[in-house]
């Protein structure tokens, strides 16, 4: 009967020691836990890279008293930007539309616009690689720019280089489409409607 009992003892000390050991071998819960929250983290930063869209935001600058409102639509894909619309809307001053007054529009508009084609940093900037100007002015004496950066062939280290773009490219090149569109936002930035 002793015999038996010390037997039935050994069993259970060989069957815990085996439990044991097997335990040893596999990781604990709190590292298998750590290992799933790394797993989920690459899944999360791998769905994040994959992330397109599009994101408008707009804002405003002074200048010499007028007002231009700038609107920046950033399309991206994950880590990729695939361009860059920047949108102006600048009234003209009060002094050009008292000159205006009495003139036919398309006149005005079109001596205007042909003074704007022929300034310098205008056609250095359609000149560019990558990069499309449009240029109009409304029946309200609005002018509007419209500049299209295709980031696909732009070069952006040229870009950063020139001054007075309205987008700052050394934050395009350091930044990933989400994190320019945040440094956006937190100078003022609001989006709106694409």
């Amino acid at each position: 009967m002793k015999r038996k009992i010390y037997s039935l003892m050994a069993a259970s000390l060989l069957l815990v020691s085996l439990a044991a050991c097997s335990k040893a071998s596999q990781p604990s819960s709190s590292s298998k836990s750590d290992s799933t929250s790394q797993t989920k983290k690459k899944e999360f930063s791998h769905e994040v890279k994959s992330v397109s869209g599009k994101k408008t935001m707009q804002y405003t600058t002074q200048d010499n008293g007028v007002t231009a409102t700038v609107k920046q639509t950033i399309d991206y894909d994950g880590d990729n930007y695939k361009s860059i619309k920047l949108n102006i809307d600048e009234p003209m001053s009060d002094d050009f539309k008292k000159a205006a007054e009495g003139h036919d529009f398309n006149e005005v508009k079109q001596v205007v616009m042909e003074e704007w084609e022929k300034d310098s940093f205008i056609q250095d900037l359609k000149n560019t690689p990558g990069v499309t100007v449009n240029l109009d002015l409304s029946q309200d004496y609005h002018l509007k720019v419209d500049v299209n950066f295709d980031m696909t062939k732009a070069d952006v280290n040229k870009l950063s280089q020139k001054s007075g773009l309205g987008i700052s490219f050394t934050a395009v090149k350091n930044n990933t489409p989400l994190e320019y569109i945040l440094k956006l936002a937190q100078s003022g930035a609001k989006k709106v409607d694409n």
